[in-house]
């Protein structure tokens, strides 16, 4: 592995500390045989992974012009289960491509994390299904990703959505320089086997340029490394091999799927997505998928805004976050914003919709803004309010994101210390001091609706649509009013 600031073929790497264009790296996040990511900040002091070649590889300028090409393909990959890539840059001979940082961990670290070490069939078919939409998109583009695995699928913090990232984007792609092969979770066990160029003495009559069976293969072994709680142990190069002798060890992967619970509908679909020969294989993601889930043909339940959708010409919708009783939330991107932050968007949408209930609402839903706004202002441990608007007759909360951990994911599978307990709820209090201290009270308060922001580890109160505000009452008044706000907190916890 060549070391830091060694000089290869096309120049030196980038090393921490370094500015490069309008960024400042600040450490390396990973590199293998192919490639170096390094986390980075931009000028405006946002966080954000720039991914390059390694400037040692052979024909390094060939492999970089595909670099480039497809990282201006990936550019109109918008999607919400794939990170999103901001620009292309270049710098001393080598180019660079910046992507969000995803706060979170990646999949293999959040299965491990598991009381169980795994996830069950159910909770593990919803990530699927996400990648899965992100690779059927990206397919429909003529583009593969070539490496997908659970150490390039993130869960984002917060959310516990699937975010695809690190792509397998150099095409003459060979696991044989890649080095975490020695790791049992690096790219080999999730490879399909027209991935590995050198395969001595195998005679197997197959397709090695490479489709969407391809990734179907490495998405087939994510899923099989979810429910079973370990990575495949056999590769695909040391399966081919023992067909080509004339044996199988799939029987051996069927019988680890069974101890595991998963049901035979499941298992036939990762042994089917997984199949040596990729013209044994699903030859799509969405036929992989029909498999897995045959009533994702149904009609989902939709929501009022898609992805892509535009609001007031400015909030662009990136996904659906949550939706209730009371109305809709959302994840959107600010396209107004020097950065284009993100924002959270909350669409309340009255049932009735008759005159004297619509004006009402809009009276209650001024006031619930009004004390929203009072509250995020003065505070760094409430999300700011951003705006809020009336569009007919429906009314929109446009909110501060905050990246990070709820309390339910981060309690979940641990027992506190009394001393842990007591330092949480303390925090807890700060925030609920100044939301006292401005005559409010949360009313919506549970470990879902507190999360440990990413960026300073401070817990932050959110989702405040069932806040109150308390009015003192005066001497002359026997009984305190209380204001009545629009409700859209959750059920169950009032």
């Amino acid at each position: 592995m060549m070391e830091l600031g060694k000089i290869g073929d096309s120049g030196s790497m980038w090393a921490p500390g370094q500015q490069v264009d309008r960024f400042q790296l600040q450490r390396i996040l990973g590199q293998g045989g192919f490639g170096i990511t390094y986390l980075a900040q931009d000028d405006r002091g946002q966080s954000c992974v720039i991914k390059t070649l390694r400037p040692d590889l052979p024909n390094f300028n060939d492999q970089q012009a595909k670099f480039r090409q497809e990282a201006f393909n990936l550019l109109r990959c918008e999607h919400p289960h794939i990170v999103k890539v901001q620009d292309v840059i270049q710098q001393e001979g080598i180019s660079g491509i910046v992507m969000d940082f995803v706060a979170g961990d990646n999949l293999a670290v959040t299965v491990q994390m598991h009381p169980q070490r795994r996830w069950l069939e159910k909770e593990a078919l919803v990530c699927i299904e996400q990648v899965g939409a992100a690779l059927e998109m990206m397919h429909g583009k003529g583009l593969l990703h070539r490496d997908v695995k659970p150490l390039n699928i993130m869960m984002q913090a917060g959310t516990g959505v699937a975010i695809l990232i690190d792509f397998g984007l150099a095409r003459s792609f060979s696991l044989e320089q890649q080095s975490s092969l020695s790791s049992n979770m690096g790219t080999e066990n999730y490879a399909a086997l027209e991935q590995f160029e050198r395969l001595t003495g195998l005679s197997l009559a197959y397709d090695r340029s490479g489709g969407l069976y391809t990734d179907v293969y490495g998405l087939a072994a994510t899923l099989y490394y979810m429910v079973v709680g370990e990575s495949p142990m056999f590769s695909a190069r040391g399966r081919a091999e023992t067909v080509a002798l004339g044996n199988s060890i799939d029987q051996f992967m069927w019988e680890k799927l069974k101890v595991a619970g998963v049901s035979d509908r499941v298992r036939e679909a990762i042994m089917g997505g997984m199949q040596v020969l990729p013209q044994d294989r699903f030859p799509a993601i969405g036929d992989f998928l029909a498999v897995l889930q045959p009533q994702r043909s149904a009609q989902p339940q939709q929501t009022a805004m898609k992805t892509g959708d535009l609001l007031r010409n400015r909030y662009r919708i990136e996904r659906a976050l949550a939706a209730g009783g009371f109305g809709e939330t959302y994840l959107a991107v600010d396209l107004d914003s020097p950065r284009q932050r993100q924002v959270v968007v909350k669409h309340l949408k009255p049932v009735r919709r008759d005159a004297e209930t619509l004006k009402l609402a809009k009276r209650m839903f001024e006031l619930e803004a009004k004390v929203l706004e009072e509250l995020g202002s003065n505070s760094d441990r409430m999300p700011v309010l951003y705006a809020y608007f009336e569009e007919e007759g429906e009314f929109y909360l446009v909110q501060e994101f905050i990246a990070g951990q709820t309390l339910t994911a981060e309690l979940a599978g641990r027992k506190l210390s009394e001393s842990e307990t007591i330092a949480v709820l303390q925090e807890i209090l700060m925030g609920l001091a100044e939301v006292h201290s401005k005559n409010k009270i949360h009313r919506d308060l549970k470990p879902e609706n507190i999360i440990r922001r990413a960026s300073d580890g401070k817990l932050v109160l959110i989702d405040f649509g069932a806040v109150k505000e308390v009015r003192q009452a005066s001497l002359t008044t026997p009984h305190p009013s209380i204001s009545v706000s629009v409700g859209i907190g959750t059920r169950g916890y009032k």
